[in-house]
Parts: C-alpha cells; structure tokens; sequence
C-alpha cells in the first residue's frame, strides 16, 4: 500500500493555504492551479461555474452580488451576511466549496491517498466547529481531523526548533505566547513546549476581530480623506469594493514604509491621496488595545507573567503591521519570532498534526513519541431546575480552560413519576443561567423503564474530545443501556440535507447546478423544519436568519474577565430533568399566552410608561420655568400663584 499523505488546511477568513509532509519527513507547502502557495477564500457564483480563488477575487468590483466573502466569520449562523444571485446559502457550503478547491489541488499534486486535517481557531465554539466538519464532509475531503491554529502553530514552532527530531540534546522546557491575528479572527494561546510534549494550558479570542478590520478603518480613513479634497465616492458595492482593495495595498505598504500614495479614478479623474502610517495607528488604536486586553486575561488565566513566557510567536498575516508588534514588544520586553513564517505556520502545523494522528492509528511512522494536549475554549453545561429556587440554570460540567479530552459524569433526576423520556438542553458558554449561553442541541434520552418514580437518578456522560467536538450519553443505574440518546444540535444540518448539499457541492459545477440538483433532490427528513433551508425566495424568508449570538458581546474578552471570578460549578444533585415535549406542543401553562402576544403587551406597556414619563417631565419643566420667570419678573404672575 502506498504512503498515505498527510495534509494540513488552513482554512483562512481572507485566504487559504495547504501543506504536506514530504518523503523526507518535513512540511512544504502545496502550490494550487496558479501556482500560488495562498488561495484568496473567496467564491465566484455564476451560471454555469463556479470560482475560488484569485480569479474570483479579479472580479470582486464587477460581480459583486455573485461572489462570496469571508465565509469563515458567519460559520454557525443560518446563512451567509448577504444573498447570492437574490438566494440564501448557509456559509458551511461556501466554505465546503473552498475545501472542494484546494482538495482538488491536493489530487492534482499527491493524488487521492491522502488525509487531511483542518484548522480552526482555537475559539470556534462547538457549533462552528461542528459546521466547519461538514463542510469537509460536504466537499467530499478525507478529513482525519479538526485541529485549533494556535496549536497547529506551535507545532510549526516545535518542528522549527527541533522539539519533534527523534535525535538530538533534550529541549528546554518553555512557555509560548501564540499570539494569532488572521484576516477575521484573533486568538492568543499559551503553550508549553517540552520534549515530548505541546500543552495548551489556556486560550481566548475574539470571533469578530481580524485584518479585515483594519482594512475597513483603512477604508473609511481614505474615503475621509478624498472627501477633503473634494471628491465624494458614493456608497454603492463597487466603489467599496475598488476602495477596500486600495485600502489593503496602502496597509500592506505602510507594514514596510511610513507613508503610502493611493490613487482612485474618481469621476473620470485620476485622484491621489497620502496616508501616513501614524494616521492609520490613530484610527485603529482601539482594535490593539481589544488584542491586549485578551492578552492580558488569557495570561491571568493561565497564572502566568511575562517572565514566564520564552517566546512571543506571531501567526497570522495581520501580525506583520508594526503597530502590532511594537506593542508585544514594549508590553513584554521580549522580541517577537517570525522564525516561522506566519503566513504559513498554521498549514504546516496541521500537517504535522495529520502525520501524527496517522501514525497514532499505525498507517504512518513520525519522527518521535509526542503528546498533545489542548482545552476548551467555552465552558460547557447542561440546563436544569433548581429544586431549591424553581429556576432554570446552567450547571457547568465542563469549565473553559479545562484539558483535552474530558469526561464529565453528572447525576440528575426525573421531574415526575413514570417519566418515558428526559430532554437534557446541552449550553455553552459562562453564564449561570441558560438566556445567558449558547444553546447547543437537545440530548433526548428515550425509552426510559417504566414505571420510574419522580427523583429517580439519571447519571449524564459529557465527552468533549480533543478536537472540540462534543458527546452526550445518558445512564439509569440497575437498567443496563435501555436509554437511546440522539444529540440534536440547534444549529447543524441534518444527515439528509447534508447529503443534498454534498451531492451539489461536489458537482464542481456553477450556480445552476445548484438549483438543478436541489429540484432533483426532494429530501424526506423528519427534521426538515428545524434545519436551515437549502434555498429559500428571498421574498419570503429574512435577509439574515437569527442565530444564536455570543453570550457576551465582543467575544472573549468579557467571557474571559468573568471566568476570572473563579466561580467554580458544584454538584447539583437535586437538579431534575425534565419530559420531552411532543413536536410543536407548547407547556400548558404558557399556552394562552403566545410569545407574540407577550412581545405585544410588552411593548404596548413600555410605550405607555414612556409617554407618562414624557408628560409629568414636561409639567414639572413648566412649573419651574413659570416659578423663575416670577422671580425675575413679578409683574408676569398672571396666575396669582406667588403673591
């Protein structure tokens, strides 16, 4: 049998990179069609074909409503920001049509003896992980695994530094600072790098934060400045387009010079404008103060200083803006590596990963034993009713921060007797009450023995593996396996609908082949109403489908500082579980009242107090108005009141 090839995917926000462990046993990146080690992460949508990569991105100011963009940074919501030629698409299909691409490049290079592992950011969250795995099922890729980037990246640093040679003198034990800035996701991770050994000992980040962010404060700083100068460019898709594309050249210049010449054809008119590199730090100091800020709580997290870092390792395209690393270096006073090039440092260490979990199932050989450990990123729980308050709440199995793989068992109870299911509501995230988490899915556990008494305990099993995907199991002590658990996740595609959208995806065709195959493909699926629609008439269905937000705004930070608290979980043994309730039932005693009706009647209550307001503020104005003008004119008393 020939040698399986270990493939490493970095699935960017703006680009896309892959890399391979050669025969030799190093990382070397793969070239795709156009012999470009870097595939933009952008899909060109037409008629007949479908686009990815730098052709896409030539077209991006003249097709605009048929290209997609920065899929990765709407993974885990219903549908991408914006529609396709008028048409809703979830964003693990544009996604799935990027891997489709670069798996593609792999068999034209290596051929189809290959197995692949693909990053993610270290705070994707357990839905976006989930969403990212089926985009790889759904491009029909041999996907051996999902890795975080920052651990993908100390093992670039690792392999850079000797720490995976089978020979050699034993390394020094230090801690890394990964400190990982890509085009639309910030993650910072500390790492402990030994013999032997890559422990992630704590991590955070921020979902809505990354290059992109800066190249959209470049953008409004040059429009700003051609309106000076006289000249408005109107708000339509292409002049934002053609301005943004400016905006990246004028940052990517200003990393190496203090100043950078931007010329736009305006009118007919070719303008020219200077921005300094000064201008640009001021009109974005607040977005490096946001990566500081998260430095500074992950570091609080993990116990750690400064002194106790080795290196500061950069990962990321963005990381080469000098405002960034001037502040690493003067918060920490240690100089910043780019022994490994960040651009390339995730994709090679997710080959390395691959090799090593090829080896692990004894069909590849690596160069030494190692051990990788990572955590999760989100805590973790289950909502029950607290006996003692009647109150639903989030009970955390499973704290952020906490080693990789984990196996948490809790025991609850039955809610009444005679009990022939329980419904365990599985939360992510650090709230204490379940409005305040993510939700994840249902874990249904199903028929239970008859005739159960209320309170009889029910022990739960919550894996979370090493690569962020989770498992629920349920247990009755003294009945054997007679419960069954289907985990029904909120967010995720059914098997049928991904079935459908693989059997679109691998067409490798355009836009209509989309519709030709989804006519073709009337789907029988039971959950069909719970699942996000493979296409639906814009006319009739909203722009953007309502998702689950994050349970703090801004992402990690705030998640992160209330984690500080050390508010560890206890044992809640009398919480209860409770009944599964039929498809589209609804609990008896809200059902006089609909949620729309109560959204109504709050409504109408608040407008009320507000109007009420609004008349006693405006009668006490009078009345003081009328009492000071008295005092300076007695004569206009006309009402008698003060005499």
């Amino acid at each position: 049998m020939p040698d399986i090839h270990a493939i490493g995917i970095d699935l960017g926000t703006t680009r896309s990179a892959v890399s391979h462990v050669n025969a030799d046993g190093i990382t070397t990146m793969l070239p795709n069609g156009y012999e470009d080690i870097f595939t933009p992460s952008i899909v060109l949508f037409r008629d007949e074909e479908r686009i990815v990569g730098r052709e896409a991105e030539r077209r991006l100011e003249f097709e605009t409503a048929n290209i997609a963009v920065e899929p990765k940074r709407d993974m885990g919501d219903s549908y991408y920001r914006r529609t396709i030629q008028e048409k809703q698409i979830p964003p693990e299909v544009i996604q799935a049509c990027i891997l489709r691409s670069l798996r593609n490049d792999v068999i034209e290079r290596l051929g189809k003896n290959y197995h692949a592992v693909v990053t993610v950011p270290a705070y994707f969250d357990e839905s976006r992980r989930t969403a990212t795995g089926n985009a790889a099922k759904m491009a029909d890729l041999n996907l051996l695994d999902i890795v975080n980037e920052p651990t993908a990246a100390a093992l670039a640093f690792g392999e850079r530094l000797g720490y995976l040679k089978e020979s050699g003198e034993p390394n020094v034990e230090m801690n890394i600072l990964v400190y990982d800035l890509g085009g639309g996701t910030f993650d910072v991770t500390i790492v402990r790098l030994a013999d032997n050994l890559i422990e992630t000992i704590a991590t955070d980040g921020d979902m809505q934060l990354g290059g992109a962010d800066w190249d959209s404060r470049m953008a409004d700083l040059l429009r700003r400045k051609f309106a000076d100068a006289g000249f408005e460019l109107s708000d339509d898709d292409a002049n934002n387009m053609r301005l943004r594309r400016l905006a990246i050249d004028a940052k990517h210049t200003l990393s190496s010079r203090d100043q950078a010449t931007v010329r736009m054809e305006i009118d007919g008119r070719n303008i020219a404008t200077t921005v300094l590199r000064s201008e640009f730090e001021a009109c974005s100091r607040d977005l490096v103060e946001r990566t500081a800020f998260t430095t500074r709580q992950v570091m609080s997290a993990a116990k750690v200083g400064w002194s106790d870092i080795g290196r500061v390792l950069l990962v990321g395209g963005a990381t080469r803006m000098p405002m960034i690393q001037e502040l690493l270096t003067s918060t920490s006073g240690i100089p910043v590596d780019t022994s490994v090039n960040p651009d390339e440092a995730v994709a090679r260490g997710a080959a390395i990963y691959a090799q090593y979990r090829l080896a692990r199932k004894g069909v590849a050989t690596f160069a030494r034993e190692l051990t990788i450990t990572n955590v999760n990123s989100h805590s973790l729980g289950i909502e029950g009713i607290n006996m003692a308050t009647m109150r639903k709440e989030n009970s955390h199995v499973i704290p952020r921060n906490s080693p990789l793989p984990c196996v948490v068992n809790r025991k609850f109870v039955t809610k009444m007797a005679d009990q022939k299911s329980v419904v365990i509501k599985v939360l992510e995230g650090e709230g204490k009450t379940s409005d305040g988490c993510i939700p994840l899915g249902r874990a249904v556990l199903r028929n239970l023995p008859p005739g159960l008494p209320a309170g009889h305990s029910i022990h739960v099993e919550y894996r979370y593996d090493i690569n962020g995907r989770l498992a629920v199991r349920g247990h009755i002590p003294g009945y054997g396996d007679q419960a069954v658990v289907e985990l029904q996740r909120t967010r995720a595609l059914s098997d049928t609908r991904l079935a459908a959208w693989k059997t679109v995806v691998c067409q490798d065709g355009g836009f209509n082949d989309f519709h030709d195959a989804l006519n073709e493909l009337l789907v029988d699926d039971p959950f069909a109403d719970s699942d996000p629609v493979l296409f639906e008439d814009v006319s009739q269905v909203p722009l953007r489908a309502k998702s689950a937000e994050p349970a703090i705004d801004f992402g990690a930070p705030l998640v992160a500082s209330e984690i500080l608290k050390s508010d560890q979980p206890t044992e809640k043994s009398s919480w209860n579980l409770e009944p599964e309730l039929p498809r589209n039932a609804a609990p008896a005693a809200k059902a006089k009242v609909t949620p729309r009706a109560t959204t109504r009647r709050k409504k109408k209550s608040g407008l009320g107090l507000y109007i009420l307001g609004h008349i006693i503020a405006s009668a006490i104005g009078l009345v003081v108005g009328y009492y000071l003008l008295v005092l300076i004119r007695p004569e206009l008393d006309f009402l008698n009141l003060f005499k």
